[in-house]
C-alpha cells in the first residue's frame, strides 16, 4: 500500500511537471489523440452488440482502453 502511495505521488509529480512544459496546442493534440484512441476501441464493442457477438474482440477493445488509462492504484 505504501507503495502505491509512494507510486502516485511521485507520478503526479512527475505529471505536474511534464504538463508544464508542453504547449496548449500539443495538450490538445494529445487529448484529442486519446479520444480518438478510445472512440475507435468502444466503436469496435458497439460494433459487435448491434451485430453479431464477438467475445474475444470486445474484450480485447476493453482491454486497450483499460490498459491504456490503467491508474498507478492498478500496478499493485
Amino acid at each position: 500500500m505504501k507503495k502505491a502511495i509512494a507510486l502516485g505521488i511521485l507520478s503526479l509529480t512527475l505529471a505536474t511537471a511534464a504538463s508544464a512544459q508542453v504547449k496548449p496546442e500539443d495538450q490538445i493534440k494529445f487529448r484529442q489523440a486519446g479520444y480518438s484512441f478510445m472512440s475507435w476501441n468502444m466503436g469496435k464493442i458497439k460494433a459487435n452488440l448491434e451485430g453479431e457477438y464477438n467475445a474475444q474482440q470486445v474484450q480485447a477493445a476493453a482491454t486497450a482502453i483499460a490498459g491504456t488509462f490503467a491508474g498507478p492504484s492498478d500496478l499493485d
